[in-house]
C-alpha cells in the first residue's frame, strides 16, 4: 500500500519557528484575547535617529499632556516608561494626523492613544490613506484618535465605513453636541435626586411607610 510520505526536516523546522513565534496575550486596547505572531499592540519600535534630536517645542507641549492628564504614566503597563517613547509614539499620531499641531490636538481629545505602539498607529494610518486617501484619512484620525488602535485589516469595506461614521458621530459630541452631553449629565444627576425623593418622602416612599 502507498503510505505518504511526511513533511521534510525543512518543512517541520519552518512551522516550529512560525509555532514558537505565536503567544496568546490579553489584547488590552481590543479587552480581549489574542494571537500574536510577532511584538504586542503596545510594543515600541525601537531605536529611531530622530530620539537623538532635540525634542520639538510641541513634542515637549506632548509630554506636559500625558503628564497633566496621566501623571503616573512611567509606571503604567501600555503607557511609554520615558520621554523618548511618548515622542515616539507621538511622532506617529503626528503624522498620521496631518502635522504636530493636529497631533497635539488629537492627544488632548484621546490621551489613551498613546498605550498604542507606533507600528500600530502606522499601519492603521496607512490602512485609512489607502482606503480614504490621505486627506480624509486624516481628517478621520483627527476626529477620532482612537481608530490608530485599530487592526489594519479591519480599516477596510464595511469596516473602514463604520469607523467613519464612529469618527464623526465623536467629533459631533465633543465639538457643537458638547452641550448635549453636559444635559445629559444634569439630567441623569436631576433622575437620582428624584429617585431618592420618592423613596423617602412620597406617602408610600421608604421614610412614610414605616411606622412611628
Amino acid at each position: 500500500a502507498f503510505v505518504p510520505a511526511g513533511p521534510g526536516p525543512a518543512a517541520t523546522a519552518s512551522r516550529a519557528k512560525v509555532a514558537a513565534q505565536k503567544q496568546a496575550f490579553y489584547d488590552y486596547l481590543a479587552n480581549d484575547w489574542a494571537i500574536s505572531t510577532g511584538e504586542l499592540p503596545w510594543a515600541s519600535s525601537g531605536f529611531a535617529f530622530a530620539d537623538y534630536l532635540p525634542a520639538s517645542a510641541l513634542e515637549v507641549e506632548a509630554i506636559q499632556v500625558l503628564e497633566e492628564k496621566v501623571p503616573e504614566w512611567r509606571k503604567g503597563f501600555l503607557t511609554p516608561n520615558d520621554e523618548v517613547g511618548v515622542r515616539r509614539r507621538f511622532r506617529a499620531l503626528a503624522e498620521a494626523a496631518g502635522g504636530e499641531e493636529a497631533g497635539l490636538a488629537a492627544l488632548r481629545r484621546n490621551v489613551g492613544i498613546l498605550c498604542v505602539g507606533e507600528r500600530v498607529m502606522q499601519a492603521a494610518s496607512q490602512a485609512l490613506k489607502k482606503g480614504l486617501g490621505v486627506e480624509k484619512a486624516q481628517e478621520v484620525v483627527r476626529k477620532n484618535p482612537g481608530v490608530l488602535a485599530i487592526r489594519a485589516s479591519s480599516l477596510q469595506g464595511f469596516g473602514l465605513q463604520r469607523t467613519v461614521v464612529a469618527a464623526n458621530i465623536i467629533d459631533f459630541f465633543c465639538g457643537p453636541g458638547a452641550f448635549i452631553l453636559e444635559l445629559l449629565k444634569l439630567l441623569a444627576v436631576a433622575s437620582v435626586f428624584k429617585i431618592v425623593f420618592d423613596v423617602l418622602f412620597l406617602p408610600n416612599g421608604l421614610i412614610r411607610a414605616v411606622p412611628n
